[in-house]
């Protein structure tokens, strides 16, 4: 008998990382239906594809009168 023992591993796919730099902060890469995009946060700045991003506001609720 020649065949191998035990349960065979699948092969690793290569990581969606592996061609871009190390960021300085937080990073990851998402998977969506447009495709995959680096998201970093920088110096506690949102960048996504290297480019920074500003928040959207946050929406003011109307105070009702009392």
């Amino acid at each position: 008998m020649n065949s191998p023992s035990g349960p065979q591993a699948p092969t690793p796919e290569p990581s969606p990382q592996a061609g871009l730099e190390p960021a300085e902060g937080l990073s990851m890469v998402w998977h969506s239906r447009f495709g995959a995009m680096r998201i970093e946060v920088i110096h506690g700045q949102p960048h996504v594809n290297g480019e920074r991003i500003e928040p959207l506001p946050r929406p003011t609720v109307p105070q009702e009168a009392p």
